[in-house]
């Protein structure tokens, strides 16, 4: 089974949104929005920005394969897209929470944003280990690349954003009681 073209217009039209809405969030308040990096030096923030080039690159290695493999089962199908719309409809909510945190530091949005990117990050994993467990019939390589691409993704989605800038970020704000 493939997964359904109706579910790659739904990614493709909600990542566009995630997008824009960085684009949105990040040129209405500029200010604020570099605050985002908390402290994350220059040299960090450079590799932030490859490995947010290379997380791009796995992602759409990911879905390049989804569109060519058969070997998938309807659950697997399935159970692919709901991860991925998991990725993409939580990393929405994190920039303006975040923007949001910034104005107020309450500590419920500090742990509702830690929240959205341990969810972001277990969306990761859980759709590598889907990837992992299909049964690959004809796009062997194309799934190779796309078990590498979305481990990178996982890592920058665990280890730079769930842990690294939660922890840089909130170290520099710290929130209200």
């Amino acid at each position: 089974m493939k997964v359904s073209y109706f579910s790659f217009i739904y990614i493709a039209i909600l990542g566009s949104l995630l997008i824009y809405s960085y684009y949105y969030y990040g040129t209405n308040d500029p200010k604020n929005a570099l605050k985002l990096w908390g402290d994350i030096d220059s040299y960090l923030r450079t590799f932030y920005i490859i490995s947010m080039g290379l997380s791009a690159i796995g992602f759409l290695t990911l879905l390049s394969y989804l569109l060519k493999s058969n070997s998938l089962s309807s659950l697997q199908a399935s159970h692919i897209v709901i991860a991925l719309l998991c990725i993409i409809i939580f990393s929405l909510f994190w920039m303006p929470l975040s923007l949001v945190y910034l104005k107020s530091s309450y500590v419920s949005i500090k742990y509702s944003i830690i929240v959205i990117l341990l969810i972001v990050a277990f969306a990761s994993l859980y759709s590598l280990t889907l990837i992992n467990n299909i049964k690959e019939k004809t796009y062997n390589l194309h799934k190779q690349m796309a078990l590498i691409g979305t481990s990178y993704f996982f890592f920058h989605t665990f280890v730079l954003d769930s842990l690294l800038w939660s922890y840089k970020f909130f170290t520099k704000y710290n929130p209200k009681m």
